[in-house]
């Protein structure tokens, strides 16, 4: 049975996800982190928190085209269901000369996974089919199509990838397969994502993205939550998807819905008792006749 959360608790774990993820070290037994080595949790708070992405565009090419993958996650997690928006992005980058236009291929497939799996429209099983459908006879999908068939290990299908698929390709493979494998267990899927041989941590980042946006928040063991440093960053990450979520709804900062309430989100609606719909239209109509007060509650 496919899960169904609120897409907040979606969002905050696929941030978090990213920041435990690239936290992991290479244990075979008891997880061990390291919060002080996370460049690209670093990069993806600074694109979270500025709106003119170039420089840090810019700044990221320096280390890697693959960084350039969390300077775009802030709007694919904002529009998950308008791709046209974060693509037009990797355009402007690719004219820029910032990426390749083999890097933008995979950035556009590793972008639609993320959408479809925050959309959360579809049953799981179907996403790589979904995936085929957007990007039709895309070798990188083909083979991670046909690793999944064949249930063949890890060790296996990345020796085969390595021969013929970038860097940035077989990190994307990899964390995908790990987590299609093992769809349930967070930390499953991020400490097989961590055993690669190939890009290790950026393949145990984007696997980390994929496990929170599925599994939510409280997906995340509870010992790995806990064991998370007490400085901003967790609680930064926690804010800037509770702003997401605002903005992708078109709801001012001033408004404040009460529990009973849900906006439809990406197209999905959520089940919850008692439930009262808003509108997007009626929010921002709402918005511009009055001046809503902080703690009041619009219910529509």
């Amino acid at each position: 049975m496919q899960k169904v959360f609120s897409p907040l608790d979606r969002l905050q774990g696929g941030l978090i996800g990213a920041y435990i993820g690239e936290s992991l070290h290479n244990q075979p037994l008891i997880p061990a982190f390291n919060y002080e080595a996370t460049p690209r949790t670093t990069l993806l708070l600074q694109a979270l928190q500025s709106k003119e992405d170039l420089q840090i565009a810019i700044a990221a090419k320096q280390e890697s085209e693959s960084a350039l993958l969390f300077v775009l996650l802030p709007e694919i997690l904002t529009w998950p269901d308008h791709g046209e928006r974060w693509q037009a992005r990797l355009n402007f980058w690719l004219k820029k000369g910032l990426i390749s236009e083999l890097t933008q291929q995979e950035a556009i497939i590793w972008g639609e996974a993320v959408g479809l799996l925050l959309q959360g429209k579809k049953p799981l099983n179907q996403l790589m089919g979904q995936l085929l459908t957007i990007k039709p006879k895309n070798k990188l999908l083909e083979q991670i199509q046909s690793a999944l068939g064949q249930n063949h290990p890890l060790e296996f299908i990345l020796s085969a990838w390595a021969k013929d698929i970038s860097p940035l390709g077989i990190a994307i493979a990899a964390s995908l397969y790990t987590f299609l494998q093992t769809t349930e267990d967070f930390a499953v899927s991020v400490r097989r994502a961590n055993s690669s041989p190939y890009q290790r941590q950026l393949t145990t980042t984007l696997a980390g993205i994929w496990a929170g946006l599925y599994n939510g928040i409280e997906g995340i063991p509870l010992a790995w939550r806990q064991n998370l440093p007490k400085e901003p960053v967790k609680q930064q990450l926690m804010d800037k998807a509770g702003e997401i979520y605002r903005i992708s709804l078109g709801i001012s900062p001033h408004l404040v819905l009460s529990p009973d309430t849900a906006v439809a989100y990406g197209g999905t609606i959520q089940p919850r008792p008692s439930l009262k719909l808003v509108s997007q239209i009626d929010i921002l109509a709402a918005v511009k006749r009055t001046a809503i007060p902080h703690h009041a509650t619009f219910l529509g």
